[in-house]
């Protein structure tokens, strides 16, 4: 789930952890994002100033939508 709650994003998270960006993307690839399991059940908060600082510091490193 992803949505923009009046300046802020809601996200549901990954259980899992990664040490690299290349975890993730096979994640995706491999279709295990798909499952609903995958993320956790309450989603996180992000205003639009934390979000562009993640992607200016190369924390975001791709964004799929689906």
């Amino acid at each position: 789930m992803a949505a923009i709650e009046g300046d802020q994003l809601a996200l549901q998270i990954s259980e899992m952890v990664y040490n690299k960006a290349e975890g993730v993307v096979e994640d995706i690839d491999s279709k295990k994002a798909l499952s609903d399991s995958y993320y956790s059940e309450e989603p996180i908060y992000f205003d639009s100033e934390f979000i562009t600082a993640l992607k200016a510091e190369g924390a975001i490193h791709v964004v799929k939508r689906h």
